[in-house]
């Protein structure tokens, strides 16, 4: 390397996209700016103080990618690059999830940078939501109410912030009806030794008034007996406590 320009050949170890870190150092690295291009592209920059640096490049998918960092004395602080990993998509009241900073960058003016987490906006009325911390680059939380919830993350590096935003649902609880009951007990009438030894398929009985579901495929009259008897043994007769000497 003549302090100017530096050429590496990546090899790729993953079949998908990546994120690789480089790390730069040496007494012929000078000092600014520099763009980092990949298969001859330009893809970021990173700015070199004190002869080093780390560069945080997204690597496409491939055996070998071509890595190029030229000095480049146009160069300007660019803002952070963020985005937020949750760590469920499904969100449960009570139940505490982890949100992580996904951030990178150019390491001008300085190789820190700061966090900022808040939830824009909230399910309903009456809807609450908790962060274990607004400023770490990792952080916990939980949710209320039942709804949508906009989660922001804005990262800094002094000069410049990049804010990005991410929603996610809480869904409600839901309610157990009577298709719910009937399921329960077929899944238990599936599983007695009785049944499955007979090799037995099962319909719905009929249930207050409502008709009983056809026949399906393999499926005969004394199987639907069997299932109506069971249904009814768990349905419609309380069941004994103890056992008769």
């Amino acid at each position: 390397m003549d302090g100017s320009s530096i050429e590496l050949n990546v090899k790729g170890y993953t079949a998908a996209s990546h994120v690789s870190h480089i790390a730069l150092s040496g007494a012929g690295l000078k000092d600014g700016f520099y763009a980092i291009n990949v298969n001859g592209e330009k893809v970021s920059q990173v700015y070199v103080k004190n002869n080093e640096a780390n560069a945080t490049i997204t690597m496409p998918a491939g055996e070998t990618n071509v890595v190029t960092i030229t000095a480049d004395p146009n160069g300007e602080n660019a803002a952070p690059q963020a985005a937020i990993k949750v760590s469920s998509d499904n969100l449960q009241a009570i139940v505490t999830y982890t949100l992580t900073a996904v951030a990178s960058d150019d390491g001008y003016p300085g190789n820190s940078l700061t966090y900022l987490w808040a939830f824009e906006s909230l399910a309903g009325e009456g809807a609450s939501a908790f962060l274990s911390s607004d400023a770490a680059p990792t952080t916990q939380f939980n949710v209320s109410a039942a709804g949508e919830y906009v989660i922001s993350l804005t990262v800094s590096d002094g000069e410049k912030s990049t804010k990005v935003e991410k929603t996610r649902c809480r869904r409600s609880a839901r309610s157990v009806g009577p298709d719910d009951q009937f399921r329960d007990r077929h899944a238990r009438c599936r599983k007695s030794d009785r049944c499955r030894s007979q090799g037995r398929s099962h319909g719905r009985p009929a249930v207050s008034g409502r008709p009983a579901l056809p026949l399906g495929a393999g499926q005969s009259a004394r199987g639907r007996q069997c299932h109506d008897r069971q249904y009814e043994r768990e349905g419609s007769r309380p069941r004994r406590q103890g056992r008769r000497v």
